[in-house]
Order: structure tokens, then sequence, then C-alpha cells
């Protein structure tokens, strides 16, 4: 059950896959994007590193505006007594 694609990220949410038998409710959305065209071109470590932080910096901001994430910290934010 694959939410989205985008830049070749893929957003992965496991409580809406009937396929999944134990459901982590700490974890319900898994961001995943391939090591392998993460680090193509790249030759050292050092460059790994760089392209890892700026897969970051691209990252981020896509989630914090996602409708998931913002779904999930309003129900965070929600008193015990209404969940």
């Amino acid at each position: 059950n694959e939410i989205s694609k985008l830049n070749g990220w893929n957003f992965y949410h496991h409580i809406e896959d009937d396929n999944v038998e134990k459901k982590n409710y700490w974890h319900p959305i898994h961001i995943r994007k391939p090591m392998i065209d993460l680090f193509e071109g790249t030759i050292t470590a050092e460059d790994q590193e760089k392209r890892f932080i700026e897969a970051t910096k691209e990252i981020i901001p896509i989630i914090i505006k996602s409708k998931y994430y913002q779904n999930l910290k309003n129900d965070i934010k929600k008193p015990e007594s209404v969940k």
C-alpha cells in the first residue's frame, strides 16, 4: 500500500495495509529510498555522507507539509478523553 512516490522516495502507510498482521502504531509511515539510488555516483564515504545530508534536507520539508504528518500531529494534540 504505497501512499505516494516523490523524487524516488516511497511513503508507505503500513497501518492501512490489510496484509500487515502486526501493526506498529508508533511508526505508522515508513519513508524509503533505495540506498543504491541515493548513493549513485558517489565514491567515498564523505560523498555518501554529503548525499545523505542533501537527501535529508530534501525529504524533511516534504514530511512536515504532508497531510499524514499534520494528521498525526493533530491526533497527538487531542486530549485523551477525545481519542
